[in-house]
């Protein structure tokens, strides 16, 4: 979390963290932005993941064995979950 630089105050005035209230003509609070580049990491990990998983079944399988053991994981709801959780989960499947 060192390396990138993390503003943790809450940040009303850029559109990207947050949105018009339809109720009033303030910007209410949307998203944190440590949060969200955690979670892009999280997704990163993921994707690297995936790519091991065919490389490693490729080599020592066969090509369709690769891409269905890419694509299972792709498919993975509950690691779809751990990925945009925001949780170190991903970190320790690598």
């Amino acid at each position: 979390m060192k390396t990138l630089p993390f503003r943790y105050e809450v940040d009303t005035t850029n559109m990207f963290w947050s949105i018009s209230s339809p109720v009033t003509s303030r910007r209410i609070f949307w998203r944190y932005q440590p949060d969200y580049f955690i979670a892009l990491f999280n997704q990163a990990l993921f994707l690297a993941v995936i790519a091991a998983a065919f490389l490693w079944a490729r080599r020592l399988l066969t090509r369709p064995v690769a891409w269905m053991s890419a694509f299972f994981l792709f498919s993975s709801e509950l690691l779809w979950r751990f990925s945009v959780s925001g949780l170190s989960t991903m970190l320790c499947c690598c």
